[in-house]
């Protein structure tokens, strides 16, 4: 991993959530997270993170890295959810890669 362990995932991105209330249920703890070194965080914590989508880029890597050593860690509700987390994740990145890719269409020139 081509990262600082021991930085936050708001100091890694650079990013500033300024507004608490967007912690919303189920996971409470999404905003909380943010501001924990990624290098410290559980495997609970790093699936709440993922499944909220929230620091993609570093979070999947270190979950792989967890995964190494039990693939079917329960988490939370079954044997292997921080997988299927995972799982989804990539799923939802290529999602979003491919609205991006039909929504960039309208703005490319049109070939002949």
């Amino acid at each position: 991993m081509d990262f600082d362990r021991s930085k936050s995932l708001t100091e890694l991105k650079r990013e500033r959530f300024q507004n608490p209330q967007w912690d919303f249920d189920p996971f409470p703890t999404g905003f909380h997270l943010r501001h924990i070194a990624v290098g410290s965080l559980t495997p609970v914590e790093l699936w709440m993170l993922i499944r909220q989508g929230i620091g993609l880029d570093q979070v999947v890597g270190l979950a792989l890295e967890v995964l190494e050593e039990e693939p079917l860690l329960r988490c939370a509700h079954a044997d292997g959810d921080l997988f299927s987390s995972v799982l989804l994740a990539a799923a939802r990145m290529l999602f979003a890669d491919f609205r991006w890719f039909q929504k960039a269409q309208h703005f490319l020139p049109k070939l002949a």
